[in-house]
């Protein structure tokens, strides 16, 4: 039997980021290469976590390259379907948009699966709802949640099928203990302002003010803040002997420092769906995150601690409700572990990606 041919458009590594994890996950997977016929074209055009918001002529240049790099792949391979996971705004929306208008044109079915928050707000204007409507126009659509339905509502009319996110499980055994006097906190993720490091910094120096002593670990590689300025700060407050910053970490670097943790802190309001939370609940970490997006679905019902708000005095709060309450931590890690092998290993992820991919919808492919 003929297997369906499928071309991915999509963001791969490097750099390292949710989206990109994700698509590196499709590639390797030995599930849809043993259904489907599959290629890859990379949409990547930033060279590192620092680069995303850059506007730089390479950028531009790859874009075009992209572009005319799909066209040829449409007029040649003739591909069944497009996946494309699609950026909400800017540069990298207009490059993305021209890809899925010039699949659509050759009739192809284009499944976009977003994976990313802010395409309402992009579309404001009546020109740009206009075109941002024209974009999604009879095309297949994946979210990571049911609540992040809300960001497309007036852009798309279909069936939004939803595919939460998952990765490869690296620890099948759940060894979190509960500890009393000093705790290990955990800030993971690239150090982009709006993953919340600078409130993590400030709440938990607020903590050390209050004569209450744990050890803060900050992992994650220079985004628009870097890490020479968390140094400053740690030093102009004082806070060498409890803060730690070690740069990125990756593989069994990340795994000792997740193995090590006491709790994770995201209060983010950039994420939608926040990998790393995955990787603590694997490793039965507790979790305290902004209630944002696709996250409360990971990390609520007691599998984790969601903020009330993003201001100091809630992420502190927090940190100090955990630290206070050990049986809610061995509760939190046990309901997590057992969720994430449940819900969110990419052996799930594989088969519920293959499953849309699968379907056949009755829609006719139109500009």
């Amino acid at each position: 039997m003929k297997r369906k041919k499928i071309l991915f458009v999509v963001h791969l590594p490097p750099p390292i980021h949710g989206v990109s994890v994700m698509n590196a996950i499709l590639k390797n997977s030995a599930l849809l290469h043993n259904t489907l016929d599959c290629d890859f074209i990379n949409l990547s055009l930033a060279s590192g976590a620092d680069d995303f918001r850059k506007h730089r002529l390479k950028k531009y240049i790859d874009s075009v390259v992209m572009v005319i790099k799909t066209f040829f792949y449409l007029l040649f391979k003739r591909p069944h379907t497009v996946y494309i996971t699609p950026f909400p705004f800017g540069i990298a929306f207009y490059k993305d948009a021209l890809i899925i208008l010039i699949c659509k044109a050759f009739k192809k079915h284009v499944v976009l699966h977003l994976h990313t928050h802010g395409f309402k707000s992009a579309a404001r204007g009546s020109f740009k709802t206009w075109f941002y409507r024209r974009v999604f126009k009879s095309t297949q659509v994946i979210c990571l949640s049911p609540r992040l339905t809300e960001d497309i509502e007036g852009l798309y009319q279909g069936k939004v099928y939803i595919v939460p996110n998952g990765i490869p499980v690296v620890n099948s055994t759940l060894q979190y203990t509960v500890k009393s006097g000093e705790l290990k906190i955990v800030f993971l993720s690239n150090l982009i302002s709006g993953k919340g490091v600078m409130l993590v910094l400030d709440a938990f120096k607020s903590i050390i003010e209050r004569g209450l002593y744990h050890q803060l670990i900050i992992a994650g590689a220079d985004a628009d803040i870097k890490a020479e300025t968390l140094k400053a700060y740690v030093k102009k407050h004082q806070l060498e002997s409890y803060v730690n910053i070690i740069g990125p970490v990756y593989g069994a670097a990340k795994w000792h420092v997740l193995q090590t943790a006491d709790m994770l802190v995201l209060p983010s309001n950039y994420d939608t769906f926040g990998l790393v939370l995955l990787e603590a609940m694997q490793f039965g970490v507790p979790c305290i995150a902004s209630n944002f997006g696709g996250i409360p679905d990971v990390i609520g019902s007691n599998r984790g601690l969601l903020l009330p708000a993003l201001t100091v005095e809630a992420v502190a709060e927090a940190i100090l409700d955990l630290c206070n309450h050990p049986e809610k931590r061995l509760q939190m890690s046990r309901e997590a572990f057992a969720y994430y092998h449940q819900e969110y290993t990419s052996e799930r992820f594989e088969q519920r990606c293959l499953q849309v991919l699968q379907e056949n919808p009755d829609c006719i492919v139109s500009l």
